[in-house]
């Protein structure tokens, strides 16, 4: 069965219940770009092989009384964490029981076997082309292709090479900023005898500035000019 079945039952156990193992969002998210064996591994199909034994005689039970819990059907490999019985316990390490392990183990080497079998590509490729074609439910997924190409529109409102712009002004910027520093430090203003102010090369820039910062008069003692360094 598995990968040789044409009825297309396994299509349909793959979708209820593989997809339960690996994750709903997960499975969907693949099913329709990849083939099966490259996003479910050989432990994922074998749980859930192992699984729907474990409960299938318990769900046709419910199916029958018409309930979804409280089946008086046991399960097969656990016993649902009930303390008493034969089988094992659902606590911690210990939900399965010693039968329901080597099943698994046989389950495992099965599809493993089975993944290697010369139809095995041939029928996840089918499957993979019955997701795009809507799976179980016949819903489609929805197409990702761009629907619209854009196209661009020729213009003269402004210079296409901005970037290049706006390097050249940030480079521009650096320079007035540059020579303006080189200015503030390298000039100082000395006032002459008349009372012009005039700039002059600061011979001592090197030297460590005064402390005194006191208003400096200019050529009557209302007015202040201050400055870190000055001769009269």
């Amino acid at each position: 069965m598995l990968r040789n079945d044409t009825t297309g039952l396994y299509f349909d156990f793959i979708e209820y219940f593989l997809s339960a193992v690996i994750g709903k969002t997960y499975y969907k998210e693949n099913r329709c770009e990849k083939l099966l064996s490259e996003y479910a591994s050989v432990s994922d199909e074998a749980l859930a092989i192992l699984i729907f034994e474990n409960n299938f005689e318990t769900w046709r039970d419910m199916a029958k009384q018409n309930i979804t819990k409280n089946s008086v059907v046991t399960r097969k490999y656990t016993n649902g964490g009930s303390a008493t019985g034969n089988k094992a316990s659902s606590r911690h390490y210990q939900g399965w029981s010693t039968d329901g392990i080597k099943r698994f183990n046989e389950l495992f080497d099965l599809i493993k076997n089975d993944r290697d079998s010369p139809n095995a590509k041939n029928y996840e490729e089918s499957f993979r082309v019955f997701c795009e074609n809507g799976g179980v439910s016949g819903k489609k997924k929805k197409s990702t292709e761009i629907m619209y190409e854009p196209v661009e529109i020729r213009h003269e409102l402004w210079s296409d090479d901005i970037d290049n712009d706006t390097e050249g002004e940030e480079e521009q910027k650096g320079k007035r900023q540059k020579v303006s520093g080189d200015y503030d430090h390298n000039t100082n203003i000395s006032i002459s005898n008349d009372g012009i102010l005039e700039n002059e090369e600061d011979e001592d820039s090197n030297e460590p500035d005064d402390e005194d910062e006191s208003p400096i008069p200019y050529t009557n003692e209302s007015k202040f000019i201050r400055t870190k360094k000055y001769s009269v």
